[in-house]
């Protein structure tokens, strides 16, 4: 069985330095799972920090970085694709790949093989059932397709997409990814900080990328023609900037909202990876700052 190593955690806490030293010294190679460093010119406030991947003079190899232009809707249908191939790749050239990043939804998709269809949203159909209760849309979803065995009922918003599946399902055959490399031994770990710790970590970083220019980098984006929806939608660094460059914001106001916003993100992804590891995946956490934890997935690898 294929070894896979993966690297998650939240924002600031040391993930990719790991990654990127286990890389190099095991000859691995990186498959980035963050959902915006995907993305082309999205360098400072997506934490890319590709000289971050250098060792020794040597870059060590990534994947899924540099992908898309900003202006494009990268799906996580898109990604899970992406990571199949790459994944693929990897394997077919005897190296161990190791997925790295903070967007849990990507992985988990990749690990649990999720069924994802291949349909975009349908904007108008989602504003038209926003107002049907849970119930009325189940019977709506039912009508449609009477076998929802694979369907979550839990919130409205699931129900909702499984009719937009569904619809598009009576018309035509949906395409669905599927891994090609076979059976995987995943070893899961989750970089986990002290909260008052990580929280000075976020802010510390923060300020050096408002230093290194930060604002700068969303200004050229803008020039380039990415609108300001755009950068709105993709969130923090590029919601808060965006708004400080057309004034609806002050410049403190920008920092201080901005430091906030990623305090509650990083919450929300730990809430995430324990859920993961609640939903079947043998995830362990371990403290970036402890060597012996890093000793640990070294001897894993052997």
């Amino acid at each position: 069985m294929k070894k896979l190593i993966v690297l998650c955690g939240p924002t600031a806490s040391s993930k990719t330095g790991i990654a990127v030293d286990l890389a190099f010294e095991n000859s691995l190679e990186i498959v980035s799972a963050d959902s915006r460093q995907v993305y082309r010119g999205l360098d400072l406030g997506s934490g890319k920090d590709l000289d971050e991947y250098q060792r020794a003079g040597v870059v060590v190899p990534y994947h899924l970085i540099d992908i898309v232009d900003p202006m494009e809707n990268f799906t996580l249908f898109d990604y899970q694709r992406l990571a199949y191939e790459a994944l693929s790749d990897i394997y077919d050239r005897e190296k161990v790949p190791i997925i790295c990043g903070g967007t849990g939804l990507y992985i988990e998709a990749v690990l649990k093989n999720y069924k994802i269809p291949n349909i975009p949203e349908n904007l108008e159909l989602r504003r038209e059932l926003e107002g049907y209760s849970k119930e009325e849309l189940e019977k709506k979803l039912r009508a449609i397709d009477s076998d929802c065995s694979d369907v979550d009922f839990s919130s409205k918003k699931r129900i909702i997409r499984a009719i937009e599946v569904a619809t598009v399902a009576r018309q035509r055959v949906v395409e669905y990814n599927s891994p090609r490399y076979g059976e995987v031994q995943p070893l899961v770990y989750c970089t986990a900080l002290e909260r008052e710790g990580l929280v000075k970590r976020i802010d510390k970083r923060l300020e050096q990328r408002i230093e290194l220019g930060l604002v700068d980098e969303v200004g050229r984006l803008l020039d380039s023609g990415v609108t300001p929806e755009r950068l709105i939608a993709l969130g923090l660094e590029y919601k808060f900037v965006t708004m400080y460059l057309l004034r609806r914001i002050s410049f403190w106001r920008m920092q201080k909202d901005l430091a906030i916003a990623i305090h509650q993100f990083s919450k929300r992804q730990m809430t995430y990876f324990r859920g993961m590891k609640r939903r079947g995946i043998d995830l362990e956490f371990i403290n970036p700052l402890d060597r012996r934890d890093l000793k640990l997935i070294q001897q894993n690898l052997s």
